[in-house]
C-alpha cells in the first residue's frame, strides 16, 4: 500500500510541476471554471488528516495536534488564513479532531447501530489500506510535512 501512495504521489507532483502556469488554489471561491487547471499542492491534506486522526483513535497515538504543521504546509505553498483552502482545512482539521472511532469509520457520520466490534473491525480495514498501524504513526509522528523539512 505505501508503494502505491508512493507512486500516486509522484504521478500528482509530475503533473501538477508540469504545468506552465499555477493556478490560484488559494482563491475564496471553491468554483473553478471549465477548462481552468486545479493545483495539486494540496490534495494530500485530506489523507494525512485522516491518516494522523486514525492513528490517535486506533492505532494508539498521544495526541498531537496536526493543526499548526498542516496549516504551516499551507502557508509555505502561499495561501494564508484569508484563503479558502486555508480555511477549510482548518475546519476538516478541527472536525477531525473532535471525532471518535465509529464517526471515523463512518465518514464523519454517526451510526449508533454499528457494534464496537464492526468499528473496530472497520478501523482496522482503514488502517490496513493507509499502510498500517505502523505507517499511521510515521505519518502521526512527523515534524512537518514539507518537502524541505523547513
Amino acid at each position: 500500500m505505501s508503494k502505491l501512495l508512493c507512486v500516486v504521489a509522484s504521478v500528482c507532483l509530475a503533473a501538477s510541476s508540469a504545468q506552465a502556469e499555477i493556478p490560484n488554489f488559494c482563491k475564496n471561491s471553491p468554483i473553478y471554471k471549465p477548462g481552468e487547471p486545479i493545483d495539486g499542492r494540496f490534495m494530500g491534506i485530506p489523507y494525512v488528516i485522516m491518516m494522523h486522526t486514525l492513528a490517535e483513535k486506533y492505532c494508539g497515538a498521544a495526541h498531537i495536534s496536526m493543526k499548526e504543521k498542516v496549516l504551516r504546509t499551507i502557508r509555505k505553498g502561499g495561501c494564508g488564513p484569508d484563503t479558502e483552502i486555508y480555511a477549510s482545512v482548518e475546519r476538516a482539521i478541527a472536525d477531525a479532531e473532535g471525532m471518535d472511532l465509529p464517526r471515523i469509520v463512518n465518514d464523519g457520520r454517526a451510526n449508533p447501530t454499528l457494534s464496537s466490534k464492526a468499528v473496530r473491525q472497520r478501523a482496522a480495514a482503514m488502517a490496513k489500506d493507509l499502510g498500517g498501524c505502523s505507517t499511521l504513526l510515521k505519518v502521526h509522528d512527523a515534524v512537518d510535512l514539507s518537502a524541505d523539512g523547513k
